[in-house]
Formats: structure tokens, sequence, C-alpha cells
């Protein structure tokens, strides 16, 4: 069994994070420093979903928003609520049942999807909702999973995305689907297809040029085409990674820390080994750390005044309970007017399932 600090699959996962590239398997493996294409295949298998790398997109470009909510005391199928991408049972105090869904939403419709969930607290899905919006965000490798590169840098910088997007998606709005169904998963190429197909059917065709010759059994050359147009946008920041091997050592903590990202990176210093930090505009950071508890310990004792609010991600009920949630761009993203829309009815129909 490979171990989860395993000197190769560290390196592996170093490469891929800092990659801004979309790419196949077999592409992937033919670059310098990738491991063999038996190996990797070897590491899919066993690890499974405890290995997943996808690439992050700059969201804000597409017009849409993070939104953190912690739903507390949920009721109802909230694992439709259509614009999460993340979902996790978390504690903040004994006896408190919480869920966290990190979110996109449309910048367009903020205050209608905040109207929707004060809605929904007083029809009584939820005893209250925290609302906490966010900027794209920034994941590191440190601690035993960092590896320095070729040319190690104090912080990661990328292209600034092309502001003429939205006139990609008009030409192209598989974009979006492409997008979605990579987002918190790892899928090849070609598996990206299948979902997607299987999932629209025939309106996939709504979102092709119309004269495009249809292909629904190699479809994959037009995922591939969405995917060239994302990096041509510049729209690829890095890869993020989750790596479920390190639960056997590690407690997850979602906090929402006092000051920018460098001083959210400072709190946390070197020694976690994975953190995910979301910069707000009033001057705060929303922070996911993987680390042990011997530094949670440690980040409680010298960072208290800079932590407004902090939740424990709750494993047990996460693995007895799971919430399996994605972004549902069938029903938020319109391919013929290329732009988002808000069906109230439908989201709340869906939460009374």
């Amino acid at each position: 069994m490979v171990a989860a600090f395993d000197p190769n699959v560290v390196r592996f996962l170093n490469q891929i994070h800092r990659s801004n590239l979309i790419i196949g398997t077999e592409e992937l493996v033919r670059r310098k420093g990738m491991p063999k294409r038996t190996t990797l295949y070897e590491w899919h298998q066993k690890f499974g979903d405890r290995l997943i790398y996808y690439p992050a997109i700059t969201y804000s470009s597409l017009g849409l928003v993070h939104h953190h909510l912690v739903v507390e005391e949920p009721h109802g199928a909230w694992e439709e609520w259509p614009y999460a991408i993340r979902a996790d049972w978390v504690v903040r105090r004994p006896g408190q049942r919480s869920l966290y869904l990190h979110c996109l939403v449309p910048r367009i419709h903020e205050e209608l999807v905040r109207s929707l969930l004060d809605d929904l607290v007083r029809q009584g899905y939820a005893k209250n909702i925290t609302i906490i919006p966010s900027e794209d965000g920034v994941q590191y490798l440190r601690g035993r999973l960092h590896q320095a590169g070729d040319a190690e840098e104090s912080s990661i910088v990328w292209r600034n995305a092309l502001t003429g997007i939205h006139d990609v998606i008009e030409r192209y709005p598989l974009v979006i689907p492409v997008t979605f169904e990579m987002t918190e998963r790892r899928r090849s190429i070609p598996a990206l297809w299948q979902t997607i197909y299987e999932r629209l059917g025939e309106r996939v065709w709504e979102y092709l040029p119309p004269r495009i010759t249809r292909l629904p059994h190699n479809g994959k050359v037009y995922v591939c085409e969405a995917l060239r147009l994302l990096m041509d946008a510049f729209l690829v920041r890095q890869h993020i990674i989750r790596y479920q091997l390190l639960q056997d050592t590690t407690i997850d903590l979602i906090a929402v820390t006092v000051g920018g990202p460098d001083d959210a990176l400072h709190l946390v210093g070197n020694e976690t080994p994975i953190v995910d930090i979301f910069p707000t505009t009033q001057e705060t950071c929303v922070m996911r750390v993987s680390s042990t508890l011997s530094f949670i310990t440690r980040f409680f004792s010298a960072g208290t005044a800079n932590i407004l609010t902090c939740f424990f991600v709750d494993r047990i009920m996460n693995t007895r309970e799971p919430i399996s949630v994605r972004f549902q761009y069938e029903t938020l993203f319109d391919p013929d007017t290329t732009e988002w829309i808000f069906p109230r009815d439908d989201i709340i129909a869906r939460l009374s399932r």
C-alpha cells in the first residue's frame, strides 16, 4: 500500500498542484518529472476518491461569487441546494448540528439568494443561516506535503483572466458544463463527456455551436475544445488537491480570521499539510485547515485574538450521513441566452423533497 507521504506521491501532488494546464492522463505522464503511466493508474486505482485533483477556475470571471453557508439545524433536502460545490457536517459547540455549504452564486443574484435563505429560515428549513461571501481562493501545500519547485516563490501568482470571457461562453456554452462537472471531482476527459451527455441528454446540443457535427459517441473532442478555451483565457489558476489519506492523522478546521491572505498564512505557519484561504471584502479570510491535533492546539493558543469564529469538520457524522452536492448548472444557466437564471420556485420544490 502506498503511504500518504510517499516521496513520489508528494512530488506528483506538488507538480499537479502548481499546474495551470488541463490535460488528459496520457499527455500528463509524458511531461517531465511525472510518474509513469502504469504508476499513475495504479495510484488512481488504489486511492480512488480519496485522492481528487481538479483545476481551480477563476469563477469570478464567470460572474460568480463564493458563499460560505453555515446552516444551523437544517431540515429538508439541503443536498439539493443548487449552488453548493462542497458540503460538510461541522460542529461549533457540543450538541449543535450545522451544515457547511461552500457555494458559488451568480453575483447578479446575490440579493435574491439572500432573500430566499431568509425565507427558508422563516419556513423552518433551518434555525439560522450564516452567509460569508468571499473572493476566489488559494490552496497551499505545506509541511510534509510541500516540495519546492524549480523557482520557489513566496506567494502564488496567476495571470489575470481575460475580461472578454463572456464572448467565449456565448460562442461555446459547453464551457459551463465542463467547468462544473470537474469541480470537486477527478474525471478523465471521456468521463466528463459521458457525465455531461447523460445529464443533459439531447439538451447537450444547445451548449454547442448550431452547425457543429454531432458526435455523441466521441464527444471528448467538444470537451477538449472547452478546456482549451478555459486555458487560453487564463482561467485555470492551479489544481486543487483533496487528499483523504491524511484523515488518519489530521483534523479539519474551518475558521474566519482577521486580516488578509498573508496574515492567514502566517497564522497557520508551515506545519499544516493543506490550507485553503478565501479572502473576503471585510479584511477577513475564510480558511480551511487540515492538520494535527498538536497544531490545532498551538493555533488556538497563539492566534485566539485573530480567530473570529471556527468550526470543526465532524468526520463521524460525514461518514454516517454523507451529503453529496454539486453545482446544478442545468437549472441555473440558460445556454440560449448564456445568462444565469434564478429558479426560485424550483429550488424550494427541491428542498421540500
